[in-house]
């Protein structure tokens, strides 16, 4: 049986080590509608990184694996629209919650003359 040269040993022990490296793993992105103070009228339509994602409605909730690293959610909701910038590490659970809320005084306005203007918000949810 043949001892195999050095150069053959360093190319079998570095193959060994390419293998031994696991490979970088996806995070994985879930967002949620149904925050209690949500209207839960109108749909809210996402964009991640400026590709079109999907609808999401009150109660609803989706989920897909991103590549690691920064990313922008963009929410709208047919009247105005907000981003969320975040961080994504390999393997990582990223939880957000979006809500479709009446702004600040929007309760006096609804009363006063009968229509209120709507926010998005996404928020890291710690469920």
């Amino acid at each position: 049986m043949a001892v195999p040269d050095a150069v053959e040993l360093e190319r079998q022990f570095a193959a060994v080590g390419e293998r031994a490296t696991p490979p970088v793993t996806d995070a994985t992105l879930t967002l949620v509608r149904n925050a209690p103070d949500d209207v839960q009228d109108r749909s809210v339509t996402f964009w991640l990184d400026d590709e079109r994602w999907d609808n999401l409605r009150y109660g609803q909730e989706i989920s897909r694996n991103i590549a690691p690293g920064p990313h922008r959610l963009r929410a709208h909701n047919t009247l105005v629209s907000t981003t969320f910038d975040f961080d994504a590490k390999p393997g990582e659970q990223i939880r957000l919650r979006c809500a479709n809320a009446v702004s600040k005084g929007g309760a006096l306005m609804m009363l006063i003359i009968g229509w209120a203007a709507m926010r998005v918000r996404i928020e890291r949810d710690a469920a």
